[in-house]
């Protein structure tokens, strides 16, 4: 499957500044992404419903769990170039396209 591992990227956000890791797995035959959120966001739960796999992209949508009942849509979508991944996150209610850079896979 494309890109499966765990991976460290980049993301560089108002509320935070700094890597963040993704274990991208399959899970019976369908791409599965988790989040390791740092110590700063683990407030934050990524709800991710919907993986497609295209060549070497993968993009996806979920949702954003803040806590006390606040949820924000989300959309990424990324490039993988053997061990390194680079793409965007998009947060549609803020009107806001992130960049995710510096992606490199840190293990299988």
């Amino acid at each position: 499957m494309t890109g499966e591992g765990k991976w460290k990227i980049h993301i560089n956000m108002l509320i935070y500044k700094g890597d963040i890791e993704i274990v991208i797995s399959d899970d019976n035959g369908k791409c599965k992404v988790d989040f390791i959120m740092p110590e700063k966001l683990s407030g934050i739960k990524v709800n991710v419903t919907d993986v497609k796999v295209q060549e070497n992209e993968l993009s996806g949508s979920g949702v954003l769990d803040m806590g006390r009942g606040r949820t924000m849509p989300a959309e990424a979508k990324v490039k993988i170039d053997g061990d390194t991944m680079s793409g965007t996150l998009s947060l549609p209610k803020l009107k806001r396209q992130i960049p995710l850079t510096d992606g490199r896979k840190i293990s299988d």
